[in-house]
């Protein structure tokens, strides 16, 4: 069983499911028992839930799309 604070170093990559199927589980069973981690959880969850609705509205600085695209590529390399 994880404990909370590892619980909780996983929240992020848990709601952007860049877990394992076994981490996610074990995530997922804490969640199940532990509700101070599951009213974190949640405010996680609504805080990113909140910021993605803001960045689809946003308007983007001339250029900053291609800049951000350019540098992505740059890491694939």
């Amino acid at each position: 069983m994880l404990s909370c604070r590892q619980a909780q170093e996983l929240f992020f990559d848990h709601l952007d499911k860049e877990l394992s199927i076994e981490e996610a589980e074990l995530v997922q069973k804490h969640l199940d028992s532990c509700t101070p981690c599951t009213d974190s959880f949640k405010s996680t969850q609504e805080f990113i839930d909140c910021v993605k609705r803001k960045l689809r509205t946003a308007q983007l600085p001339d250029g900053l799309a291609r800049r951000i695209g350019a540098a992505l590529e740059g890491l694939e390399a």
